[in-house]
């Protein structure tokens, strides 16, 4: 017979089959632990590295600049960061066809094909970084071992790449710098040889104090002019940095000219040798130093990348989780026991 549903009928309802919804939601407890004791275990394993450091790739630029009072770049003012080009790598496909290769994922998740291997890899891997900028590799396998040396892979594979960068950014940097400095090697050597000339040729002439501080002045100004346009140079044939680090530098490049402008023509032919001479001479000695610091990073093959903990081998699995199936089997069971009670109460 039909009976209204309310509080009143539950209450009722519960009470009077509380034997049988009691024993069905036991059953239901215990087989949901027994399937747990039946599934295969998982077990996870956890490494982590250290917020990345920004290397700067701009060294070499702001060095320059130092020697001429230029303005300090900001070469990560805008754009992606470090931090996202570890999430970027960590998650590539280079890194898990090289995890794929080194321990023949293929046959441990007997998957028929690469491309299947990698989803799975994947699926069973958590890349993430917490508030601080920590970033973790979380992976999950069925065998411990498995997981934690592939979460230490991950950190050994995201190390290979940053140092084969860096490499390859150093060399191309070493590269650029030893060509600069061998054309100002050239250039302050014909600067000399003119200047010598001119000496011989009897045109010493004595400057004036307004000549002298004019030469001077405008030795500053196109020192800081040609030390900019090196910079724009290593940074379109290079590659490095962010657009808002080209807009400062043609900004500043632009500033530079417009003093220079100003500036009272020097009519003496030896200021105008002895202020190029000076530019010169001060590029020449950044440029020196900026390529011996460019020959020992490119020798130096040290880690880049700060591993803040090595995954260890898992001693307990994260799932199946016996008890959270014992309670889920458990509600399951009465939630099924109480909807077929009903209904046969309600039942005409």
């Amino acid at each position: 017979m039909n009976r209204p549903v309310g509080i009143h009928f539950w209450i009722a309802l519960v009470v009077q089959n509380f034997k049988f919804l009691a024993i069905a939601a036991l059953t239901g407890g215990i087989l949901s632990v027994a399937v747990g004791f039946a599934l295969p275990k998982t077990y996870r394993a956890r490494a982590s590295v250290l917020p990345p450091h920004e290397i700067d790739r701009l060294v070499a630029l702001q060095e320059l600049g130092s020697m001429f009072q230029l303005e300090a770049i900001k070469p990560f003012a805008a754009g992606i960061t470090l931090l996202d080009i570890y999430l970027g790598i960590l998650d590539s496909d280079e890194v898990a066809r090289s995890l794929n290769e080194e321990f023949d994922l293929q046959s441990h998740y007997e998957t028929s094909t690469r491309i299947r291997t990698i989803k799975r890899l994947r699926s069973n891997t958590t890349i993430q970084y917490t508030l601080e900028g920590i970033v973790e590799v979380i992976v999950d396998d069925k065998d411990p071992k498995m997981a934690a040396d592939l979460a230490n892979a991950y950190m050994a594979q995201l190390d290979r790449v940053f140092r084969e960068s860096k490499s390859s950014t150093s060399r191309r940097q070493r590269e650029f710098l030893e060509r600069r400095f061998h054309q100002s090697n050239e250039t302050l050597d014909r600067l000399e040889k003119d200047l010598a000339e001119l000496q011989s040729a009897g045109g010493m002439t004595a400057l004036t104090k307004d000549a002298s501080e004019a030469a001077l002045a405008a030795g500053d100004l196109m020192g800081q002019r040609l030390a900019l346009s090196v910079q724009l140079e290593m940074f379109s044939e290079l590659e490095i940095g962010s657009a808002p680090v080209k807009q400062q530098l043609e900004s500043e490049l632009r500033a530079v000219e417009r003093e220079l402008a100003r500036l009272p023509q020097i009519g003496l032919g030896i200021g105008k040798q002895l202020r190029d001479l000076r530019i010169q001479e001060r590029l020449h000695e950044a440029l020196s130093r900026q390529v011996e610091m460019a020959r020992l990073e490119e020798v130096r093959d040290t880690a880049v990348v700060d591993v803040l903990d090595r995954a260890v081998v898992p001693d307990r699995h994260v799932w199946p989780r016996k008890s959270l199936l014992g309670i889920l089997g458990f509600v399951l069971a009465l939630s099924a026991g109480l909807v077929f009670q009903a209904m046969r109460w309600t039942a005409p």
